[in-house]
């Protein structure tokens, strides 16, 4: 008995008093700690108002984290959340891997981009970038809720809704998907997305088109919803296994990027596949890369099919004459109509061969 008593002992002062007296410890200094690590890992002002663990150390709570933008940036708020959620599985501790579901309410993010290519986000946490020109670039996300689910980093699965802000607007969102992210340079992923109420403004593709069509509509263009699937394979973003769908109110088809189109993130190439329904089908192929796009018709009688939906075909003297009485009177009043808008008719065919010349 006097061994057992002194085990006790020994376990109730070398192991079971300082156990609990680390997780008071943390539990009572978790604010303090993270707004200090907060202090120096960020390089822009940065304050969490409470961090909380429970006693079994399987659950934290995060509310009100703000970071601003770091110096050379606007003033404002880089990255805010209202409230996360981390249930750790005991496993966790056992295994030293991640086991573990995360909700994240009311996230907030504010991406800036300058024209050295230095970005808020980089400047902010130490990332490294490349210095040189490039177009200043700005986006938001807000009021993202989100969930995580952990069983090691090589099964993750997530889900999010909210909001995009930029490019003249302001889009709801969904995405599910999963991935392998033990690779932290090329993670695996596979993502479902929809997105609502996009505009598109001033795109140089869809301006040429809106005149040479004479669709103006198609300068300032709202898409109802795009629906997809993307994955990360390398440096690869691959839209995948389905067609990536563009609608116009009332659920009108407007394009189709096919699947199997692919964009290096690294070296920006383009390899994609597009389908364009304007009143007559346009199948087109986008190359080189996001500065020096390429655009190439892939099926060229489509340029001939469009002069002829738009212009009609030219009349041939010869079938004039063997026409049948029942085909004269047609072509004659169709002659006439043509005489009185021939200049308008001809300024329109030279716009459709610049068109079939631009896809060449």
């Amino acid at each position: 008995m006097g061994i057992l008593k002194k085990l006790f002992l020994f376990l109730v002062i070398f192991v079971i008093l300082p156990t609990i007296a680390s997780v008071v410890l943390l539990k009572f200094t978790a604010t303090p700690l993270v707004n200090w690590i907060l202090s120096q890992r960020v390089n822009a002002p940065a304050k969490v108002q409470k961090v909380d663990f429970n006693w079994t150390l399987t659950q934290l709570v995060m509310e009100k984290l703000l970071i601003e933008n770091p110096q050379g940036f606007p003033k404002g708020p880089m990255l805010s959340l209202k409230r996360a959620k981390v249930d750790i599985s005991p496993e966790t501790y056992l295994t030293f891997k991640p086991y573990l579901k995360a909700e994240v309410q009311n996230f907030y993010f504010h991406f800036i981009r300058n024209s050295d290519n230095s970005t808020n986000l980089a400047v902010a946490f130490g990332l490294p970038y490349k210095k040189g020109e490039v177009a200043p670039l700005e986006f938001k996300l807000k009021e993202v809720n989100a969930k995580v689910s952990v069983n090691t980093l090589k099964e993750v699965k997530y889900e999010a809704t909210g909001k995009f802000v930029g490019f003249a607007n302001n889009a709801p969102f969904e995405v599910k998907g999963e991935g392998d992210l033990s690779n932290s340079t090329y993670p695996k992923t596979i993502t479902d997305f929809v997105v609502y109420n996009w505009r598109i403004e001033n795109n140089p593709i869809l301006n040429n088109l809106a005149q040479i069509l004479n669709r103006p509509d198609l300068k300032n263009l709202n898409l109802a919803k795009i629906e997809g699937r993307v994955a990360t394979e390398g440096p690869w973003v691959i839209f995948k296994d389905r067609n990536t769908k563009a609608y116009l109110l009332n659920d009108k088809l407007f394009a189709e990027v096919l699947k199997g189109s692919k964009y290096n993130r690294e070296t920006k190439a383009l390899d994609i596949k597009l389908t364009l329904y304007l009143p007559a089908r346009v199948d087109l192929e986008i190359y080189g890369t996001t500065e020096n796009p390429r655009i190439k018709l892939l099926n060229p009688m489509q340029v001939q099919n469009l002069i002829k939906t738009f212009i009609g075909q030219p009349q041939n003297r010869a079938n004039e004459e063997k026409a049948t009485p029942q085909e004269e009177a047609p072509a004659k009043v169709l002659n006439k109509v043509k005489e009185q808008i021939q200049k308008p008719l001809e300024e329109m065919k030279e716009k459709l061969k610049g068109l079939e010349n631009l896809f060449h």
